[in-house]
């Protein structure tokens, strides 16, 4: 680990309990902040920024970046030699046999970080398990992950997925809930992937969550969503997002939620890039969080 000397403002005050000061300097004038040895100054700020909230797992909110960069190189990896394309994405031949699933849960599991272990489809209730929970040796989960293919991001997102964080982040509300637990914890990250290209595609599936007028839009276009279906469902997603984080928010207070993301991210027919956190469009270069190309 390196230990990089990081001025504090205000805002960061409240990381230290969590970082010891460097030698000769003030607590209320630096902290150190421990970062893998490959971080660059320029990931500084987003240690600060997420980490060393109370009973949020520490030291974990940067496995956002740091998965789907790595995701987003095996996908590119796997593109160069030959394994995967484009139309993986856009042509629906390949929901067949859930190959699309298949290969990126695979991509996902071999993205996950160093020093984390993969669960894979672990139980976190009867109704729900994840296709990933990420935990440290400490034990402790610190993210939770579900990607959707071109087979069920629809309607979905908004029914099973997102319902299914809501509900389980409620259900760590209150510390009653964990008697004798004074290590007690919330996953830094609960993961939303999907894959909704933003151009033309063929041959998907019209399910009967597609047709169903409770979620996302009261009148369903099957055209309009083959058209491009990033800009049929990104409207209703960000709307789910916020009305979800609104209402975890409502229940737990902000201190209980304090380094906790709930992000969607998105694979389109050319990138990966986050979508929403915590209820908010990540727009425009200061907010856009992608990768380079990965078809």
């Amino acid at each position: 680990m390196k230990f990089w000397p990081v001025q504090m403002d205000a805002r960061a005050a409240k990381l230290r309990r969590c970082h010891r000061p460097t030698e000769g300097h003030s607590p209320a004038k630096q902290v150190v902040v421990s970062v893998p040895p490959e971080t660059s100054h320029n990931m500084i700020a987003y240690y600060l920024q997420y980490n060393g909230a109370l009973r949020v797992a520490k030291t974990e909110a940067h496995v956002l970046k740091l998965l789907l960069n790595n995701f987003a190189e095996e996908i590119r990896t796997k593109v160069q030699k030959g394994f995967l394309n484009r139309e993986w994405v856009t042509d629906g031949i390949w929901i067949e046999q859930r190959w699309l699933h298949a290969a990126m849960w695979g991509a996902l599991i071999r993205a996950i970080p160093d020093g984390y272990l993969p669960l894979v489809e672990p139980s976190i209730s009867s109704d729900f398990k994840p296709d990933l929970v990420v935990i440290n040796d400490k034990h402790e989960k610190v993210a939770v992950v579900e990607y959707e293919s071109s087979n069920s991001s629809d309607e979905r997102l908004v029914a099973k997925d997102l319902r299914h964080y809501e509900q389980a982040i409620l259900e760590y509300k209150g510390r009653e809930n964990h008697p004798g637990e004074s290590a007690w914890s919330l996953p830094a990250l609960w993961l939303l992937i999907s894959t909704l290209p933003n151009c033309p595609v063929r041959g998907w599936p019209w399910h009967g969550y597609n047709r169903d007028s409770q979620y996302c839009k009261s009148v369903k276009d099957r055209a309009a969503r083959d058209k491009s279906p990033l800009a049929y469902y990104e409207p209703c997603l960000h709307e789910a997002c916020k009305m979800t984080w609104h209402r975890v928010s409502a229940a737990l207070g902000g201190t209980g939620l304090e380094g906790v993301q709930l992000a969607w991210a998105n694979i389109d027919e050319q990138r990966l890039r986050v979508m929403n956190i915590n209820g908010q469009p990540q727009e425009g270069e200061a907010g856009r969080l992608e990768f380079p190309p990965v078809f």
